[in-house]
């Protein structure tokens, strides 16, 4: 009975384990070599117990031929586990082909030879089966103590070789540990001891071995993260204590009730509801229980469990909030040394790769500042995280381990940049500490740091930016404070200057108004004739001179204008004017200059617009500006129409030309004081851009709107409206 119990618990433990590792990571050859592992030894235990179950010699003497066949093969299975784990190491092809050959040769002599086993004999006392060993049962001994040798030299070598790391030196030693148990079990109960004593009954407890892998195998699994299943180990494993708990329970309650229901004789209906109440208890117990072990296994096996979303989730938070990179930081590595159970953690950030300057965090207890060694970045081959523990013990990859090790470092992470024209910048490396535990990182941690990684990365590189954005705009700020202070300073000096100007120009235009006035008197004389006929060519010449004469006493009236606005003094002086008359006598003064370009200019007129309160002098020259403009801007032979019209109780005058027009770009600021188009400065370099901005201010003064429309090629219209019931003489 008791070489029952042991092989259903070991084919249930082995076979669980061996499905759970197979169906984790079944496309590594490892994984399928440790399933074929536990396949062997269930299928050894199932063959040792029937040998001394069966009935019948013939069945009887196969079964302990084929359990002796087949704890071979579980040896020779182990031997070439030894070959691939933890990791392959070189090809072993000598090896391999000995062993196909002695396998071979091992099926032939157990299964169809008495070489091996001769016979047996069942001994109804001890009810087993003893063997009787063949001659060449001690080759079989030899060759699986042969294979026993190189499973023990393949595990040293492994073990030795550089390209492991600490981890997986762990793994292999308690791995072959069990192994190597179980072995030296199984050959010493099932084997070595029977054939010495030539008793066979202590054969049955072989399969025990098989708990010694089981339990060391086990033990790396959630120690040392073999197979990277330890969280499936350990929840099938609770589901397991969980169920037998309730079966025993249930078991202890029921078969008590039902013995009492029996001999009380009670009916079916009855015994029927015993029954699903209890079932009902066993169902609403089974949720409870397993909570309860839950937080056992948790407490113990996974104290550094965490939610990898959820702390995710909480970091990029913090994250999408921040906008200071130092408490950023801080907030991130309390997060870290909170999870991952870690002493301290640092960050190293790359704030100008061109000059070299870092900003270096620490959070957690008091360390000297990390500095890493040149050639760092050689341990991440396209990686983002490096666990130092797991790191190559030769060449490059052994001085820089000792390196980080000698600085407490445990993990290393580079923060990878966003890709630009395919380069990727760093930003910079977390720094962390081994963990209070003792423990190693597991790939879960791996994973988290990864997507980690690029997350801060690009957080970091945002908050750097931005604090370059914020210094600039302080920056900025004291310059644009100091410039204007200077600014302030220069534009006093220039009011001053301008000043200066006003006044010299105020005083020069009136000590020239006066010779100018007697010049324009003394010409008109001349040309009315008042000092004799003249001849063609004198009126010619005397012509223009008036002319222009006429021109200089409209710029100094600009001029005074102008002065007289700056210091308040612009007044318009109403009085009952003819704008019929005003326009035809400005027209008749530039008839000569108009056909001396070749013009034409036409005059419609209205004739029942009554007089408007206007100011003569200063409506005049608005008056002369326009047409001025339209001969000057002109091209020879063109055509000037000039109107004044009554419409809608408007009093309109409009001067329209087919000259050069004014560009769009222009016509917002045509108006402007001292502003002239690209075009009209070609055309006439010797304009002030005083004419149109003194024509806009004495139009808005007297009240009246201004018109204007232009199409660069095609010619402009340049007038003005009053109303002419607001404009007539009370």
């Amino acid at each position: 009975m008791i070489d029952l119990i042991v092989l259903v618990v070991t084919t249930f433990v082995l076979g669980l384990l061996g499905l759970t590792v197979v169906s984790r990571n079944g496309q590594y050859l490892i994984n399928k070599l440790f399933a074929v592992l536990t396949a062997m030894a269930i299928l050894w235990g199932i063959a040792n117990y029937s040998t001394n179950h069966v009935t019948g010699y013939e069945q009887q003497l196969f079964a302990n031929k084929l359990s002796l066949f087949i704890g071979f093969l579980l040896i020779q299975t182990m031997w070439f586990l030894s070959i691939y784990f933890p990791k392959k190491i070189d090809e072993r092809k000598i090896q391999r082909r000995v062993s196909f050959f002695v396998t071979i040769t091992l099926l032939i002599l157990t299964l169809f030879t008495d070489k091996i086993v001769n016979s047996v004999v069942y001994v109804p006392t001890k009810k087993i089966t003893d063997i009787i060993t063949g001659e060449l049962f001690y080759v079989y001994v030899l060759a699986a103590a042969i294979f026993f040798g190189l499973l023990v030299y393949n595990f040293y070598t492994t073990y030795r070789a550089k390209e492991l790391d600490s981890l997986q030196r762990q793994q292999i030693k308690y791995a072959s540990m069990g192994l190597l148990f179980s072995f030296v079990w199984v050959m010493l109960v099932a084997a070595v001891i029977p054939s010495i004593t030539n008793n066979w009954e202590i054969s049955k407890f072989g399969s025990v071995g098989t708990l010694f892998m089981v339990a060391f195998i086990s033990f790396s699994i959630v120690r040392y993260k073999l197979f990277d299943i330890k969280t499936v180990v350990v929840r099938g494993f609770v589901y397991t204590i969980t169920t037998t708990v309730l079966v025993t329970i249930y078991s202890g309650i029921s078969l008590p009730i039902k013995n009492y229901l029996v001999q009380a004789n009670v009916g079916a209906y009855t015994s029927t509801i015993t029954e699903i109440v209890l079932l009902g208890m066993f169902g609403v117990s089974f949720y409870p229980l397993k909570l309860y072990f839950d937080r056992v296994t948790t407490k113990y096996f996974f104290r550094d469990h965490y939610n990898v979303q959820e702390v995710l989730k909480t970091i990029n938070t913090i994250l999408s909030v921040s906008v200071d990179l130092d408490k950023m930081l801080h907030r991130v590595g309390g997060i870290l040394k909170k999870t991952l159970l870690i002493e301290h953690c640092a960050f190293i950030i790359d704030e100008d790769q061109i000059t070299g300057q870092i900003r270096y965090i620490n959070v957690g207890k008091s360390v000297s500042k990390v500095s890493l060694p040149q050639g760092i970045d050689k341990l991440f081959r396209g990686r983002n995280v490096v666990i130092v523990d797991q790191l190559k013990d030769e060449g490059v990859e052994q001085e820089l381990k000792k390196y980080l090790v000698f600085q407490s470092i445990a993990v290393l992470v580079k923060l990878r940049g966003v890709e630009e024209h395919g380069h990727v910048e760093n930003q910079g490396y977390i720094i962390l500490s081994d963990k209070k535990s003792g423990k190693g990182f597991s790939g879960q941690d791996e994973k988290m740091l990864d997507i980690l990684s690029g997350q801060l990365a690009v957080a970091a590189e945002n908050l750097i930016h931005l604090d370059e954005i914020v210094h600039f705009n302080i920056k900025l700020q004291d310059e644009v404070t100091d410039a204007t202070k200077q600014l302030k300073v220069k534009n006093k000096k220039l009011q001053e200057l301008d000043e200066t100007k006003d006044e010299f120009v105020s005083m020069a235009s009136h000590q020239l108004r006066t010779p100018l006035t007697s010049i324009k008197g003394y010409l008109s004389m001349v040309l009315d004739g008042d000092t004799g006929e003249l001849k063609p060519a004198q009126k010619q010449f005397l012509d223009q001179a008036y002319m222009s004469t006429q021109r200089m006493v409209y710029l100094i009236a600009d001029l005074l204008n102008l002065s007289r606005l700056k210091t308040g003094k612009f007044v318009i002086t109403p009085q009952p004017t003819n704008l019929a008359g005003m326009i035809e006598g400005e027209i008749h003064q530039i008839e000569e200059t108009a056909k001396s370009r070749g013009h034409k200019v036409s005059f419609m007129c209205d004739p029942s617009i009554p007089d408007l309160m206007l100011d003569d002098m200063k409506t005049r020259q608005v008056i002369m500006n326009f047409i001025d403009n339209a001969i000057y801007y002109t091209p020879e032979g063109g055509k000037i129409q000039v109107f004044l019209e009554q419409k809608d109780g408007k009093a309109i005058f409009k001067v329209s030309d087919n000259g050069i027009g004014v560009a769009k770009e222009d016509q917002k600021e045509l108006f402007a004081k001292f502003y002239r188009a690209g075009n009209a400065r070609k055309a006439r370099p010797d304009g002030t851009g005083l004419g149109l901005y003194m024509a806009k201010m004495v139009i808005d003064a007297e009240g009246g709107d201004l018109l204007f429309s232009s199409e660069e090629g095609k010619g402009s219209t340049f007038g003005f409206s009053f109303d002419i019931n607001q404009l007539k003489p009370q």
